[in-house]
């Protein structure tokens, strides 16, 4: 079920001090609910106050489009403050929880992290381990069983937090290899151990560890997305690598495997959903550790990639990705703030290499046109969502090219007279070429990249710096991003080239 109000929380990046200040509630009641520890109070005296405040608070269109498919899914938005409120309050106290949109809410979370910004692996010993957290691991080893017995959900968080634990006051940097197809509510139920277990592992990535993860996949693309969102936060990280296994599982005899390589293990079973009271077994012998990495890679062996997760730390792997995506002709739809390379002129590209020396963008507007023109040529429809940036912000110098920390210069920011020419040229190619569309929609959050293929790969990345990529692979996933994206620009109406031509000029009349 849908968590109401953190789905509200997060769509406006509000935080649990905030609101609490806003209503008059305590932090750690709002906290509880957030983790779905309390259900939300069906009263007025909680709802009112809460749709007051997030019906004053949804500023972009965004924004608003996420809500409505929440609140009045088929019907106009709410058109006063006032009837936002009472449907927002109606929606909170209503029994009847729609089906999460996992999809949106995995593009809105990615959208949030993308400008808050997380921080990258770094060297090892770059960050100090909180001292809270070390003094309780100190006190679980005091009190560890010998055996490296531990049962049920309870022994399991306890495992779990030594072995992370003990990995982070090591001192250095180790290789997880993570694997559960086990019932996760060992993780959930408990939201200040869920925390911890988040703090140590960020600790271990911003120090230098890696994680390999093959994901349990059995299951439909939605529950897909809602699954690898609960990892969103540390794939960001760069230092994850999300895999799946294409082979069915019947999901009767279930299996975890943590290991950190050359170290220690954790590994458990059970049947089903079955885990209260199983056996969860802490290893520190080097033979069976060993056992236990090659058991873990023969499963590997049999995986393929989820996806793969890009940053400025691994240029060269971005740029690869996209162009396995650019090279094979099939029907595209990509969602971002500006039109995409192919329809920035030579002219402009030559008047940004003068200023700034970037042979990486010369080679992506060559590959980006080369792409385009093998869509065109083999019959194939190339559709543009667009949630242009507002004229004030480009030109006041706030609009940075999307991706530029990837070109090596991080706060490079587009000119009106460059954002000019290149939808000047976009026009040109709207009315030269009748299979490729553009769409201005502000419905798609205006800080992601979005590029799908009809039955190919797809990429989610920020589109602007920090940039952080998710070239997804993983076809079912891919198929239902590109399905997403083309229903959200139906919504929209089939507006004709004219009037998306005019649109287009009337933006171009308020940038200069």
């Amino acid at each position: 079920m849908k968590n109401k109000l953190d789905f509200l929380m997060t769509l406006t990046g509000t935080r649990n001090s905030v609101l609490s200040k806003a209503i008059s509630f305590d932090p750690s009641y709002i906290s509880r609910i957030r983790s779905g520890s309390r259900s939300i109070p069906r009263t007025p005296q909680f709802a009112d106050p809460v749709a007051a405040y997030f019906s004053r608070n949804l500023r972009t269109e965004s924004q608003k489009f996420l809500l409505r498919s929440e609140i009045c899914p088929g019907e106009p938005f709410p058109e006063t403050p006032e009837a936002l409120q009472e449907a927002i309050c109606r929606w909170l106290i209503s029994e009847d929880i729609p089906a999460p949109d996992s999809i949106g809410n995995f593009i809105l979370h990615f959208s949030s992290m993308a400008v808050s910004g997380l921080p990258v692996p770094s060297a090892a010993g770059a960050s100090s381990f909180p001292e809270e957290l070390k003094k309780r691991i100190e006190a679980l080893e005091e009190t560890a069983d010998p055996a490296g017995y531990y049962y049920g959900n309870n022994g399991k968080r306890e495992a779990v937090e030594l072995f992370l634990g003990k990995l982070c006051l090591s001192g250095r940097p180790h290789s997880l290899l993570l694997f559960s197809d086990e019932d996760m509510s060992w993780l959930y139920e408990d939201p200040a151990f869920a925390a911890r277990w988040a703090a140590m592992l960020f600790h271990l990535l911003k120090t230098g560890s890696t994680i390999q993860i093959p994901h349990n996949i059995t299951r439909s693309s939605e529950e897909m997305f809602a699954a690898c969102q609960n990892w969103l936060p540390l794939y960001m990280t760069g230092a994850i690598s999300p895999w799946y296994c294409p082979i069915p599982r019947d999901g009767i005899y279930r299996r975890s495997l943590f290991i950190a390589a050359g170290h220690s293990a954790l590994i458990s079973s059970s049947v089903r959903n079955l885990s209260e009271g199983m056996l969860n077994l802490l290893i520190d012998d080097r033979t069976a550790i060993r056992a236990l990495e090659a058991e873990f890679r023969n499963f590997l062996n049999l995986c393929r990639p989820l996806m793969h997760v890009h940053n400025a730390q691994d240029i060269p792997g971005f740029f690869r990705s996209l162009r396995a995506l650019e090279s094979e002709p099939c029907s595209i739809i990509t969602a971002q703030p500006i039109p995409s390379f192919f329809t920035m002129p030579h002219a402009v590209i030559r008047s940004i290499l003068k200023r700034h020396p970037l042979p990486e963008l010369s080679l992506r507007h060559q590959s980006s046109c080369a792409g385009f023109r093998n869509v065109m040529r083999k019959g194939f429809h190339y559709t543009e969502v667009i949630h242009l940036p507002s004229p004030e912000q480009v030109k006041e110098g706030r609009f940075r090219l999307p991706m530029c920390d990837l070109f090596g210069e991080p706060d490079f920011f587009l000119t009106p007279e460059d954002l000019t020419k290149q939808l000047l040229h976009a026009i040109h190619l709207l009315l030269q070429e009748p299979a490729y569309h553009i769409i201005l929609s502000e419905r798609i959050p205006d800080n992601v990249l979005i590029h799908a293929q009809d039955g190919g790969d797809a990429l989610l990345a920020s589109a602007q710096p920090p940039t952080t990529a998710f070239a997804i692979t993983q076809r079912d996933m891919s198929a239902a991003l590109f399905g997403y994206i083309r229903t959200a620009a139906e919504t929209e109406g089939q507006e004709s080239k004219e009037k998306t031509i005019r649109r287009l000029r009337e933006y171009i009349r308020k940038l200069n």
